[in-house]
């Protein structure tokens, strides 16, 4: 089994999406996998899977000894499980001790264990440190994201193995920050790859039918960042160009489509996060 956590320091680049992605993918490939939302209180990962409305226990519930495993575990697709966060409590309010044995029990049943960690360097990310064997840094097309990458890096320093992988990367003139200018700011960090912005990708999570995708160019992306990731495979720059290439030309919309709406997963975060605020 590898434990593989999910971080990005900053919030918003989507790691909970390339989460669901990457589990989607390695489950396609045979593996088992179980994917681990790790953001109590700000639970996500549920809803590019389509499950939002079918989360009854949560990883908290299990770790309190409050349900069994089958009533907290979640099938997401032939091959792929999702063990829930609770939106309403926090990580003080779980041991360490508690959920290790959790993740115990789910290394004894997969081949791979995704957490897809909260954003910063608080507790949530503190309890993957002790649990993940790798890490797998997410950055989004901004300076910001790449100086927040690089305070988690530090943060993890000589810990355990860690990458980082580029996400929503566009080319062109679409494109804030280059694949080319990101590469050259990884301060030394292994780089797994990029996976770039797929316009049916976001679409389909948003509808929590990320599974359903079709887009040559993302799953493409997807599949090669694992096998750069866990085999050890380092492909060119060229090809990522390529890949963004492709994309590109998949992103192109026709004339007169209305304005995208407002994503589920950026509401649900504003929800939760005003609720919080209230307490």
């Amino acid at each position: 089994m590898r434990c593989i956590a999910l971080a990005s320091g900053k919030g918003g680049v989507g790691k909970t999406f390339l989460a669901a992605a990457f589990g989607l993918a390695l489950a396609e490939k045979g593996a088992s996998v179980l994917l681990v939302d790790g953001d109590m209180g700000l639970r996500n990962l549920d809803i590019p899977l389509g499950l939002e409305g079918q989360v009854r226990r949560t990883a908290w519930d299990l770790a309190r000894g409050k349900c069994a495993w089958q009533e907290a575990v979640l099938p997401a697709a032939p091959g792929l499980d999702l063990l829930p966060a609770a939106d309403d409590r926090d990580w003080k309010d779980i041991s360490k001790t508690d959920l290790s044995a959790v993740l115990k029990e789910g290394a004894r049943r997969y081949d791979y264990i995704l957490i897809d960690c909260p954003a910063g360097l608080g507790k949530g990310l503190r309890f993957a440190e002790k649990t993940a064997d790798q890490w797998l840094l997410v950055a989004g097309p901004s300076r910001a994201s790449l100086h927040d990458v690089h305070r988690t890096a530090e943060f993890l320093r000589g810990k355990k193995p860690a990458a980082v992988v580029f996400n929503q990367v566009r080319t062109g003139k679409a494109a804030t920050v280059s694949f080319e200018e990101m590469a050259a700011e990884t301060a030394g960090l292994p780089i797994a790859g990029a996976v770039p912005y797929s316009a049916e990708a976001d679409r389909l999570a948003q509808e929590g039918r990320l599974a359903s995708c079709q887009s040559g160019a993302f799953r493409e992306a997807v599949q090669l960042v694992l096998q750069s990731f866990l085999g050890g495979t380092l492909y060119p720059s060229a090809r990522w160009q390529a890949i963004l290439q492709k994309a590109a030309e998949e992103n192109a919309l026709p004339a007169g489509e209305r304005p995208a709406k407002a994503s589920s997963l950026l509401l649900r975060q504003r929800q939760i996060a005003a609720r919080w605020r209230r307490r």
